[in-house]
């Protein structure tokens, strides 16, 4: 029996039947000609690593010794050969590195190829644990990914930004990574600002009935998207895309406005704690109503400062509809 010889082709390497057929039969062995045959893949862009932080370094690295292995033995990963590409992202990617963070990771296929894999498994969702860290390898259209990217999905774009490729034999996340990192568009950014602000005020409006009436739950429930939407704006005022939420408080103080904001939100953590939600009305003197008029005060000063000085930013209760249609209109 001949050995197997791996070949390049534009995509990274040979299909998976060439180089099975270099054998001249189904072999046995098909598990280690795939196994090798992924590990030259993956090491095929390895060196754009070196200069990561070195907690994304440590995971890339037993990634690209453990995958392999993973997909030679996963018959619907195995399938896939040459046809995908290989995507870290989520708080590892963010060096975060400790007993509840977990390895995520995008396979970005096309439409055939994902279609033929699902099929064999049954799912789109793989599980992993590699050195006691549990994974997650999540099977998706790369036509979806640019999808995504194109019709403004700000969190999505946001992980694309901090993503690390670990293989991209066909190119397929290189042209989602790079139009991701396109720079935030004017209309987007005026837009999805808008959107964000009439949405932060309108649940600011429904923070004044429970705060007079005593009512705590009501009161927690119309803070929390309140504060949400405001982080939001502010990342966006700034040209910022905003990550999924448990991330969006440490993406906000990397931006000037979010800067402004985030000892604001860390006020109204510390009357949380001191029980403000219990805090009896008129809405005029409640501490918690107080801190969310500085939000406010703070993202009307900075979006006239940046050149956004529209009649939505007073009388926004006129534009909720507007605002609320506006995002489909534009394009990232």
């Amino acid at each position: 029996m001949r050995p197997v010889r791996l070949e390049r082709t534009t995509c990274g390497l040979g299909n998976r039947r060439s180089i099975l057929l270099s054998y001249g039969r189904e072999s046995p062995n098909d598990c280690s000609i795939i196994l090798d045959h992924w590990k030259a893949r993956i090491a095929v862009r390895w060196p754009i690593m070196t200069q990561e932080p070195s907690v994304v370094n440590r995971w890339s690295a037993l990634l690209a010794d453990f995958l392999p292995g993973y997909f030679a033995q996963t018959p619907a990963l195995s399938a896939l050969d040459g046809q995908c590409a290989i995507v870290l992202h989520g708080s590892t990617t963010l060096g975060v590195d400790d007993a509840v963070s977990d390895l995520d990771l995008w396979v970005l296929v096309p439409d055939a190829a994902l279609q033929a894999a699902e099929s064999i498994a049954g799912t789109r969702f793989f599980s992993f644990e590699l050195a006691g860290k549990k994974g997650h390898l999540n099977l998706e259209a790369a036509g979806d990914a640019l999808a995504q990217v194109d019709r403004c999905d700000l969190e999505r774009i946001a992980e694309l930004r901090r993503c690390r490729v670990l293989a991209d034999g066909c190119g397929l996340a290189c042209e989602v990574v790079s139009r991701a990192n396109q720079p935030m568009a004017e209309a987007v950014r005026r837009t999805w600002f808008r959107y964000h602000y009439v949405e932060m005020r309108g649940f600011h409006r429904s923070c004044d009935g429970p705060i007079e009436r005593g009512d705590a739950l009501a009161l927690l429930q119309a803070l929390v998207p309140t504060l949400n939407h405001a982080l939001r704006a502010a990342l966006v005022l700034d040209s910022q895309p905003y990550p999924y939420i448990k991330w969006l408080g440490h993406a906000a103080a990397q931006t000037p406005t979010g800067r402004l904001i985030i000892p604001l939100v860390d006020n109204i953590v510390k009357l949380l704690a001191q029980d403000a939600l219990h805090h009896p009305g008129p809405e005029a003197g409640h501490p918690l109503g107080a801190k969310l008029r500085e939000i406010r005060r703070v993202l009307i000063d900075s979006a006239r400062v940046g050149g956004i000085d529209e009649p939505w930013l007073e009388r926004w209760w006129v534009y909720m509809t507007q605002a609320a249609k506006g995002i489909s209109s534009v394009t990232w």
